[in-house]
């Protein structure tokens, strides 16, 4: 049986034609006739209403789910690096140029977040987020495609979207991330910013130990060669030596011609005023130097400074790179609208296609009247 046997159709019709004015024209639009027409067919539009209701409301229901979890930070305080900056004190004391600013710090930790690289990868290294894709029995495409997608929905923004930067208080970002479950969205958005702080972290470290690695190899390498240039110099003054020997000897030169009133033109390569007893003495002290640095404090200086370069250790320590201004939230309410605009607007579309259906078949059945 038809839900809609008690609506009256032609006897309304009827009705309506016989209490028309009779200086009505036929192409005027008559809104009584049709309010009547409405109000007769109420229960259609009425079931008409409720079936669309049920019908919002269901898609409401089974619609993709969509949480968001978000997350305010801001750089780290100056005193919060003093561990930090201690150790960097050291080794530019002994000339390793490395410096590191709070402000690089936040600027590397939003780039490397916002990185699609290292989503993916800590997707892929997130044991509960593999283990649910696993699950769900997706294949090698299909699982690429939900990282991908994932990694979609994690995002960074600025708080400040003025011209000067430098014209807020403080800077500050806003992270989040969507995901089809609250206590998911708050899981993966806390463990994507420790990920991301940890990498930061190990980048600053490794950037101080390369350059320790770095000075520590260049100090050792100049060392070498001035040490080198040192043992030539002191080979080269025993043969000058030796040669200045033999030509005090050849003029007859045994004693220091300094105090005697003799006035010698002394070769400046191979001098002879010492006379063939002081270059002789001269000669023995030069050949029983071992350690020709001993007497050389720049070279000592350096050699200090390499040993202690040597026996400075880059920890890894735990460096603080953001602060948070708001934690990881739970997110409490789905995005997008809620069940009561769905009802709503499902309720007008109801009422408009009831309206419509009734109109229409008022207008069917008063033209076949009138044909």
């Amino acid at each position: 049986m038809s839900p809609y046997k008690d609506i009256p159709s032609v006897d309304h019709v009827a009705f309506l034609e016989h209490v028309k004015s009779p200086l009505h024209d036929i192409n005027e639009i008559d809104l009584i006739d049709l309010l009547t027409s409405l109000w007769l067919a109420k229960k259609r539009v009425i079931i008409i209403i409720f079936v669309c209701m049920l019908t919002g409301c269901m898609v409401y229901l089974f619609q993709p789910q969509a949480w968001t979890s978000k997350a305010i930070i801001t750089p780290v305080e100056s005193t919060q690096l003093d561990e930090l900056q201690e150790t960097l004190a050291d080794i530019q004391i002994l000339g390793v140029d490395y410096s590191v600013d709070r402000d690089d710090m936040f600027n590397l930790f939003i780039k490397k977040f916002e990185s699609q690289r290292l989503v993916n990868e800590y997707i892929r290294s997130a044991p509960a987020l593999v283990g649910k894709l696993v699950a769900a029995g997706k294949n090698a495409d299909a699982f690429r495609h939900t990282i991908s997608e994932i990694a979609e929905q994690m995002k960074a923004s600025n708080n400040y979207t003025g011209k000067n930067e430098s014209d807020q208080p403080f800077r500050s970002w806003t992270l989040s991330f969507t995901g089809a479950h609250a206590s998911d969205a708050q899981d993966v958005l806390s463990g994507y910013i420790a990920f991301i702080s940890d990498k930061t972290a190990s980048q600053i470290v490794r950037g101080i130990r390369n350059a320790l690695a770095l000075k520590l190899n260049t100090e050792r390498e100049k060392l070498t060669l001035d040490r080198v240039q040192l043992q030539n110099s002191h080979n080269s003054s025993i043969l000058r030596l030796g040669y200045a020997r033999k030509i005090a000897q050849a003029a007859n030169i045994t004693e220091p011609v300094y105090g005697k009133g003799q006035i010698v033109s002394d070769d400046p390569d191979f001098s002879v005023t010492l006379g063939t007893k002081g270059i002789s003495s001269k000669l023995e002290i030069e050949k029983t130097i071992s350690d020709f640095t001993e007497l050389n404090p720049d070279i000592k200086n350096r050699e200090y400074r390499l040993a202690r370069l040597e026996e400075v250790s880059i920890k890894n320590t735990n460096i603080p790179v953001i602060n948070f201004q708001q934690s990881p939230t739970y997110p409490i309410k789905k995005d997008g609208p809620g069940i009561v605009v769905f009802l709503i607007l499902s309720a007008l579309i109801g009422g408009i296609a009831g309206c419509a259906s009734v109109l229409l078949c008022h207008a069917i059945a008063v033209k076949k009247r009138s044909s």
